[in-house]
């Protein structure tokens, strides 16, 4: 990156940029402030310091609204210390916000490129490490495998039951705890009469849905970041309620993609994402009614917006956040926060309702054109009708939100 380059993107912040020593940075108006930093960044990029470029631009992007370029400077820092994917959200969502008249717009698609085809290669050299790392989980999955076969009562609270398994990741570190669904038939979709029902839930139909592992929780940020620090997904932005074991949030279909595929080059076996009609079989775990836990929900059996009501239910708690993963009661499957907490991305393409030719044996729903993905099982700031085992909504492959997550599910 030249400093002519430099100096031409930020032109007259450079300029106008005031004297810090002339008075505390806290006490200059905000938009001097603003002039300040934008220096300081300048002066950075010029020594080449690009982590310290990085770190006053993630500072900027929080405290003030970002001109596109400060985005674009961000992509190109991030490329220069080699982390590939936040360099990649970067050029992402400097394209999504400049125009195309942007004398940078072209630069911007350029980079976007360069730093695509740097991503697949990488992606390319972890897919060669999966065959080393697969005999080392096979015994603990067949153990678990055969203890769901042989399993005839329901999981009760946070008990351990047998069927769960964790396998080790190559390199180091352990996989999400997952738990083996046993396979079944089952109505999806909600009936005509259910209280909150939408169109796009129905019309009901019969699906048969082969034995998968699924996520006993909805993936954390701890194990969000073990691939952020591989290089494998982009850095999600902190809701700053709290890291570790709180689901990960801000993260977008695209970004959950790169979990999995990480996942599984990490374990040698098929990590992915829910089918939708796997996620509402998950769900439900053998039952017809609203919730997993019958005709109404309450908010000590999830997390959801409390000052509202389903059914006969009671006014409850608004936590207006996350909580931590397990924090409710499992359902009969053994998995906790299928209801509420973070709405769940799956892997399928959108249809306004089930006449679309979706698939009856589980597996997700594609065509040619996917302009919307599936999101599952509503947040902690929805109402509690929208978190039903039914409820389904359409979303944008490259949003980005605090009320989204994801689960992940593996081929067995």
């Amino acid at each position: 990156m030249s400093s002519g380059w430099l100096k031409a993107a930020l032109g007259a912040a450079v300029a106008v940029a005031l004297s810090a020593s002339a008075v505390a940075q806290d006490n200059l108006p905000p938009e001097a402030q603003k002039r300040l930093m934008e220096r300081d960044i300048a002066d950075v990029l010029e020594a080449k310091d690009y982590a310290g470029a990085l770190r006053l631009l993630g500072q900027y992007r929080a405290k003030f609204e970002e001109a596109p370029f400060m985005i674009l400077l961000e992509a190109r820092a991030a490329l220069n210390v080699g982390q590939l994917m936040l360099a990649k959200r970067s050029a992402e969502e400097f394209l999504a916000a400049a125009k195309a008249d942007d004398p940078d717009y072209d630069a911007g698609v350029d980079l976007y490129a360069s730093i695509d085809k740097q991503l697949e290669a990488a992606r390319k050299r972890r897919v060669t490490q999966a065959a080393s790392v697969s005999p080392m989980n096979g015994d603990v999955v067949a153990k678990a495998v055969a203890a769901r076969l042989a399993w005839t009562q329901p999981a009760k609270g946070d008990e351990l039951i047998p069927f769960t398994f964790r396998e080790k990741l190559g390199g180091g570190g352990e996989g999400p705890v997952m738990v083996v669904v046993p396979g079944g038939a089952f109505t999806m979709g909600s009936p005509d009469k259910e209280v909150g029902r939408e169109k796009r839930e129905g019309p009901q139909r019969r699906v048969t849905v082969p034995a998968f592992a699924a996520g006993k929780y909805e993936v954390t940020w701890a194990e969000y970041e073990q691939c952020v620090a591989d290089d494998a997904c982009a850095p999600a932005r902190d809701d700053s309620w709290g890291k570790g074991d709180r689901p990960v949030t801000s993260v977008n279909w695209h970004d959950a993609k790169a979990y999995v595929d990480w996942l599984s080059s990490r374990t040698g076996a098929t990590y992915r994402l829910l089918s939708e009609a796997e996620w509402e079989y998950a769900a439900r775990a053998g039952t017809t009614t609203p919730f997993s836990f019958g005709a109404t929900i309450s908010t000590a059996q999830a997390n959801y917006n409390g000052d509202y009501t389903y059914g006969s239910g009671k006014k409850g708690v608004n936590r207006e956040q996350t909580t931590p993963v397990g924090s409710f009661p499992a359902n009969a499957f053994g998995l906790h926060d299928m209801h509420g907490n973070v709405a769940e991305l799956v892997e399928d393409c959108y249809a306004d309702s089930y006449s679309a030719g979706q698939p009856s044996d589980g597996k997700a729903f594609s065509r040619g054109s996917c302009s919307y993905r599936v999101g599952r099982g509503a947040s902690w700031q929805d109402y509690p009708f929208l978190i039903r085992s039914a409820s389904r909504y359409r979303i944008t492959p490259t949003h980005r939100s605090r009320v989204w997550g994801f689960r992940v599910a593996r081929t067995l």
